[in-house]
């Protein structure tokens, strides 16, 4: 099969994947930005406190079976900050 993309030399390709991945992260990160802010503004709060890892784990297997990759990145941010002190 002929398909453009294997004209591209392999450095191109690697410069358009990391632009993509560039692009992916802003969005995505826009999108954790947005539900964060949402959770605020309705009085979500202590996440930043080692008491509530046990609620951020099961918030996150809940977000993980629903495939709100949003909310489980979001969550696994929070617990990823939590185990860094």
């Amino acid at each position: 099969m002929i398909r453009a993309i294997n004209y591209v030399p392999e450095e191109a390709k690697k410069q358009a994947e990391t632009q993509a991945l560039g692009s992916l992260m802003n969005v995505f990160t826009e999108k954790m930005v947005q539900r964060l802010m949402e959770g605020v503004s309705k009085g979500k709060t202590g996440w930043d406190t080692p008491e509530s890892m046990e609620k951020l784990r099961e918030s996150l297997l809940v977000n993980l079976k629903a495939a709100d990759w949003v909310d489980v990145a979001t969550i696994a941010m929070m617990l990823w900050n939590l185990e860094q002190s």
